[in-house]
């Protein structure tokens, strides 16, 4: 349970609980999926623990996935991840009367993730995506 990918999973899901929290019904299912098709991108995989023999076994699929870690969001126990986080959304400008595609969040948490590692995309066409960048790209 404090694997680096465990660690970093759990910093993920922290950087994404306030928007989370603001956010219509219908986009926290795409943070979520963006989440879990985040990890997935990084060769994280999620495990069911097999109680009667003690380990984990088979990956449980997107759905389970995408379930436990919108019940990961919704807990607002702050743990110390939190305190150390690279990245946060300001979601004070955000527009919630449209609706982000779900490349969005998955690259966002693509780039929450590289933050982790030391990638830095900052000077190149794969920076940090913006919400008005979004909602330019869903109107054409």
């Amino acid at each position: 349970n404090n694997t680096t990918g465990n660690a970093n999973y759990r910093r993920l899901v922290s950087a994404n609980k306030d928007f989370y929290a603001s956010c219509q019904e219908n986009d926290k299912k795409k943070i979520s999926m963006g989440i879990v098709t985040a990890v997935r991108m990084f060769h994280g995989r999620f495990l069911a623990y097999d109680d009667s023999n003690m380990i984990f076994r088979a990956d449980t699929g997107d759905e389970k996935a995408r379930y436990k870690t919108s019940q990961a969001l919704r807990d607002r126990k702050r743990k110390k991840e939190e305190s150390s986080l690279p990245v946060r959304i300001d979601t004070s400008h955000f527009d919630w009367t449209k609706e982000l595609p779900q490349e969005w969040y998955t690259t966002y948490s693509c780039r929450v993730l590289e933050s982790f590692h030391g990638i830095n995309h900052s000077n190149s066409s794969m920076a940090m995506p913006t919400v008005d960048a979004a909602h330019q790209n869903e109107s054409k």
